[in-house]
C-alpha cells in the first residue's frame, strides 16, 4: 500500500514538473513574440552607426516644434529594429554624431549627449542665448571640438568638450540655410539648403595653421542636406532634381579632380536627408525622411 501511494505521488510530481516546464517554455515563447517590434520610423532625419548598431533620429512631425514626441531608434546593422524608442521625449532631433560611447544629437535650441550603453544623458548644451531654434547637423573633429549648424541663423557653432564652451564661427554673412557638416583633415565641410532665391552650395572652413578660413567649393547646387567624406570624395544629398522636390539625389564631388557626379540610385526617393558612411560595410546609410524608412547603398 505504501509503495502504491509513493508511486502515485511520484507520478503527480512528474506530471506537475512536466506541465510547469512546458508552461514556462510557453510563457518564454509568448514573451519573445511579444518583444519582437516592427520598425516604426517617423520622419527619420539623421544616422549614426557603430560596428553593431544603427541609430536613427526621428523628428516625428513639425521639425521646429517643442512637442516632446521626437525620438531616437536603435537598429541592428541589417536594418531590423532593436528598439524603436531607444531615447524618447525629445522635440525634433536631427543631426547626430558619436564620440566614444556618447551619442550627441541636435534638438532645436539644444545639443544633448547620451551614453549609448546606459541611455543616460551625460551632456546638455543650451543654445537659447544664441536665439537659434533650428540647430541641424553636428560633427566631431576627432579631438575635442564639436561643430553644429544653425539653419535659421545661417551660422555654425563650435562646442569645446574639454572647456564645455559654446562659440560662434561668425559665418552668418557667408552662409545660406546652413545644413550638413563633416570634418576631415583640419577642414570642416558644409552644405547649405539655400533659400527662396538661391540654391544651396558646398563650402569649407579650413583650420590649418590654426586659422579659420572660409571658402566656397560649388555654388548654387541644390537643396542640400547630409554630407560625408570618403576616399577623397564628398558625398552629399540633395532634396531635388531639376526643381522636382519629390526626386532626391546624391552628389559626389571629387576633391582631387574637382568634378561633380551623381551616385546611381535604383529609383526615385522623396527626401533623402542626413546620409552617413558605414565604413565597416563600405556603404551609404540614408534616412528617407518623407517615406519613413532608411536605405542602404553599397559603394564601389
Amino acid at each position: 500500500m505504501v509503495n502504491v501511494l509513493r508511486i502515485k505521488i511520484e507520478i503527480k510530481v512528474y506530471i506537475c514538473f512536466t506541465m510547469n516546464r512546458y508552461y514556462s517554455l510557453f510563457l518564454i515563447m509568448l514573451l519573445l513574440v511579444g518583444c519582437k517590434q516592427t520598425l516604426q520610423l517617423k520622419h527619420p532625419e539623421s544616422i549614426a552607426c557603430t560596428e553593431e548598431f544603427i541609430y536613427v533620429s526621428n523628428v516625428n512631425g513639425d521639425p521646429s516644434a517643442k512637442d516632446s514626441n521626437g525620438f531616437i531608434s536603435k537598429l541592428y546593422k541589417n536594418g531590423a529594429v532593436c528598439e524603436n524608442q531607444f531615447i524618447a521625449r525629445l522635440n525634433a532631433p536631427k543631426g547626430m554624431c558619436l564620440v566614444g560611447n556618447t551619442l550627441f544629437v541636435t534638438d532645436l535650441d539644444n545639443v544633448a549627449g547620451f551614453n549609448i550603453l546606459t541611455k543616460k544623458q551625460a551632456f546638455n548644451f543650451d543654445f537659447s542665448a544664441y536665439n537659434t531654434q533650428f540647430l541641424n547637423d553636428i560633427c566631431w573633429d576627432g579631438e575635442k571640438m564639436l561643430y553644429v549648424s544653425s539653419t535659421d541663423m545661417n551660422e555654425i557653432f563650435s562646442i569645446d568638450l574639454y572647456m564645455q564652451k559654446i562659440s560662434s564661427l561668425n559665418l552668418k554673412d557667408s552662409l545660406s540655410g546652413t545644413n550638413g557638416l563633416c570634418f576631415h583633415d583640419s577642414i570642416l565641410y558644409i552644405v547649405e539648403m539655400g533659400n527662396d532665391s538661391i540654391k544651396g552650395s558646398l563650402a569649407q572652413v579650413s583650420f590649418k595653421n590654426k586659422q579659420a578660413t572660409f571658402s566656397r567649393i560649388l555654388n548654387h547646387t541644390g537643396i542640400l542636406d547630409g554630407l560625408f567624406y570618403c576616399e577623397n570624395k564628398l558625398y552629399f544629398s540633395d532634396w531635388q532634381t531639376n526643381g522636382n522636390t519629390t526626386k532626391a539625389q546624391i552628389h559626389i564631388f571629387d576633391l582631387q579632380t574637382k568634378t561633380l557626379s551623381n551616385f546611381p540610385l535604383d529609383k526615385s526617393y522623396n527626401g533623402i536627408a542626413d546620409i552617413t558612411y558605414d565604413s565597416l560595410h563600405h556603404r551609404i546609410i540614408a534616412p528617407v525622411m518623407e517615406e519613413n524608412k532608411i536605405e542602404f547603398w553599397k559603394l564601389n
